[in-house]
């Protein structure tokens, strides 16, 4: 019904339109509601009208936000820009973006895009085509940086229309002038300096060739701040090459077929080397040359000289037998520094000084610190000293070999025979306490500066014999003590010191690991004996001696026990004469006291000087000692 003419209110007042505020309209928004309470999408008040929802024109809904509505309310002239505004361009479809960013997927501009926009910055999701024919121009403020930036590839293109040739891209700097050129065929021209921060060159993709200027001895060259001509191509003609100003490292081969100057140091990494083809390959000095062939043969030519300062010289490596052959010319010559102690040295790794050669003024001669092996005969002249106070030093020969003596032989220190230590003779004039026996055998007791006593021993090992003899004690005595001292004590067969009083008197004794046990006492000029017979002789007397004299001149000797011993008694069998053998044998049956040797078999010396020591238990004879020569 469009009006409520003739209509009673009771009938139609849910037509009415009423406000929910009582008094009606007011400066606050209140919703409308129809008669019979109903309410509307719609809101008034004196100031405003308010549409909760679903509004619409012309029956079609209005889904922008007021906020959105707004964008179009434009406070500045169409064509300009306004912050949080709609784009509204003016008649001619021009705009002026102002100081604000444009971001757009595309951007396409038919006219001048330079003369009408001056960018701060442009970023590009999409294409950027400028100008039709390629004149367009992207001009930026004094000073700005023009920055493209991509996630991934860009590309940029020469384009221009079917039929037109000769396209390029040109980089002007500020006066205009021409300082790049990128041509259509790909060819780029500079004019001025190519500058690289950080970043690098790719030439993988094809074969590269780099026209030089020709004729030019910096044809191209590589500077740094601080060294020009690190690396120079020179183009001159007939002299092109390389030159370097710095270092060369190369960790591949270099190879030459023509001349290499080399005017400072050649430094050659572990394991890498030189390498010469053939014989017509060298290095050239100024006055003569060193020429080094395919075979690794080393010629000095023209009194060529190597000279080795405090360098080292090495020949060979670890694991390879390197040969030195001095046999191809005369006589070879070492010259060597005057009045060195060291002037040639040989060393190891693990030894120095193996075999020196000393220069000293009045000392010349050589020294060794370790064994001199000779096959052939050693001929000494002079006196000569082996060995010294500290380090001593031994003479071995050979199983089949010998050492003969055309004059006196003068031993300070101890002697080992076949292996036996004799050891030196020692004086003593004091009291022996605690004295140390382990290197000496033999002892002249001297009281001719008064008496004294030998009471315990050190250094004794099992089974070791030791030899004591009086000189001329004059109105002095020495004493034997018995079971004296802390040390190794002294057992004498009675239990009671032993006084010597007379020159010439002896003493033995044998340590048996605890003490030190008289073996035989009796004065050295006792009876001797001499054996001369062929035997075996199987009872030989040596009822009142302590030497056997072994007589071989006239045949072969063999003794094969004795009679006459008693317990402690010591016997030394000593060979005479060397024209035949002289044997001694062990366990003999016949025997009236058996002799038991060392071997557990005879024993034969064979045209040899040499003996035996024997010790008797009272019924047999042991060996304790053998010495020979």
């Amino acid at each position: 019904m469009s009006n409520l003419t003739g209509k009673k209110i009771k009938d139609s007042y849910p037509q009415f339109l009423i406000t929910e505020a009582d008094g009606g309209l007011s400066g606050s928004l209140t919703g409308v509601w129809d008669g019979d309470g109903t309410v509307s999408k719609l809101q008034l008040s004196t100031a405003a009208v308010n549409v909760i929802s679903g509004f619409q024109l012309a029956g079609t809904a209005v889904t922008s936000t007021a906020t959105e509505l707004n964008y179009l309310d434009l406070t500045a002239s169409i064509g300009d820009a306004t912050a949080s505004k709609a784009v509204v361009l003016d008649a001619n479809k021009d705009f002026d973006f102002g100081t604000g960013d444009v971001t757009c997927t595309n951007l396409t501009v038919s006219g001048t895009l330079s003369a009408t926009l001056s960018l701060t910055s442009l970023s590009l999701t999409g294409d950027l085509t400028i100008g039709s024919d390629g004149t367009g121009n992207l001009i930026g403020p004094n000073g700005a940086d023009f920055n493209i930036r991509s996630d991934g590839e860009m590309n940029f293109y020469i384009d221009y229309d079917t039929g037109e040739t000769g396209q390029s891209f040109n980089f002007y700097n500020h006066t205009s002038t021409l300082v790049a050129e990128l041509t259509e065929g790909g060819d780029l021209q500079l004019d001025g300096d190519l500058d690289i921060d950080g970043g690098g060159i790719d030439l993988t993709t094809a074969d590269t060739v780099v026209s030089l200027n020709d004729n030019s001895a910096t044809a191209l060259s590589f500077d740094a701040s601080g060294d020009t001509g690190i690396i120079v191509l020179d183009s001159r003609n007939s002299a092109q090459g390389v030159t370097m100003s710095g270092y060369l490292t190369v960790a591949g081969l270099i190879t030459a077929s023509g001349n290499v100057s080399i005017v400072d140091t050649v430094s050659m990494a572990t394991g890498k080397k030189i390498q010469w083809v053939d014989s017509s390959t060298y290095i050239k000095g100024t006055t003569s040359d060193i020429e080094i062939d395919g075979d690794g043969v080393v010629k000095l030519v023209g009194g060529t000289k190597v000279y080795l300062d405090t360098l080292l010289l090495q020949l060979g490596k670890s694991g390879e037998t390197t040969d030195i052959d001095l046999s191809a010319g005369d006589d070879v010559d070492v010259t060597l520094p005057d009045n060195k102690a060291d002037a040639w040295s040989f060393d190891s790794s693990g030894k120095t000084g193996i075999l020196v050669v000393k220069t000293t003024n009045s000392s010349e001669g050589v020294t060794m610190s370790g064994t001199l092996a000779v096959d052939g005969a050693v001929t000494i002249d002079n006196g000569s000293t082996i060995g010294s106070d500290s380090t001593p030093a031994a003479i071995t020969i050979a199983s089949d070999g010998d050492l003969t003596f055309s004059d006196d032989l003068t031993v300070t220190g101890n002697t080992t025979l076949n292996g036996t230590h004799v050891g030196g003779l020692v004086t003593i004039t004091s009291a022996m306490t605690g004295y140390n026996v382990a290197d000496d055998y033999i002892f002249k007791l001297n009281a001719a500066g008064g008496s004294f006593n030998v009471n315990d021993l050190a250094g004794g090992v099992t089974g070791q014999i030791l030899h004591f003899v009086t000189a001329d004690p004059g109105v002095y005595q020495i004493t034997i003590k018995d079971l004296s001292g802390s040390n190794q004590q002294i057992r004498t067969n009675d239990g009671n010191d032993i006084i010597l009083t007379e020159e010439g008197q002896g003493l033995s004794l044998i340590f048996n690991g605890s003490y030190w046990v008289e073996l035989y006492k009796q004065p050295v000029s006792s009876a001797t004996a001499t054996i001369t017979a062929s035997g075996p002789t199987d009872n030989f007397d040596v009822t009142t001696a302590n030497v056997v004299f072994m007589d071989t001149s006239s045949n072969n000797v063999t003794l094969g026990g004795f009679t006459g011993g008693v317990a402690g008694q010591v016997v030394q069998v000593v060979i005479t004469d060397v024209s035949n053998n002289g044997v001694v044998e062990h366990n003999e049956g016949h025997a009236y006291q058996k002799i038991y040797l060392n071997g557990k078999a005879d024993t034969t010396l064979t045209t040899q000087y040499g003996g035996w020591t024997l010790v008797c238990n009272g019924s047999h004879w042991f060996e304790v000692d053998r010495k020979s020569t």
